[in-house]
């Protein structure tokens, strides 16, 4: 492991995080289960070190992952579930189809917010 002082967070990097809060994994549990220090995962999970396709392969069975599903949501073609998605979703369950209407254009608007940025 080569640590900076530099750093340089990833998306590999917070998608790792945020895959590890969502399981509600400490940075102890994942260090034990997969034979790392705290401070490694935190190295990682941070940016102080480059996150190499081997810790991707060490850390994503543990998160519930694999490597297609992983690169799916660095790509935008998955989504995490997360309490903001699912209360967004019920919310919208439970709009009169005359409000869906109205935020439809904003909606579409943000997509294409989206797509530009990634391109």
């Amino acid at each position: 492991m080569h640590r900076t002082k530099i750093k340089r967070l990833t998306p590999e990097a917070n998608l790792l995080k945020k895959l590890r809060e969502q399981r509600k994994l400490s940075l102890s549990d994942v260090g034990e289960a997969v034979g790392k220090s705290i401070s490694w995962i935190s190295h990682v999970e941070n940016g102080r070190v480059d996150v190499a396709s081997e810790h991707i392969k060490l850390l994503i069975p543990l998160y519930g992952q694999t490597e297609r599903s992983f690169k799916a949501y660095l790509n935008g073609t998955a989504y995490l579930d997360s309490t903001a998605r699912r209360e967004c979703m019920d919310a919208l369950q439970e709009l009169p189809d005359n409000l869906i209407e109205s935020l439809y254009p904003l909606i579409q608007s943000m997509k294409k917010l989206l797509k530009g940025a990634a391109a």
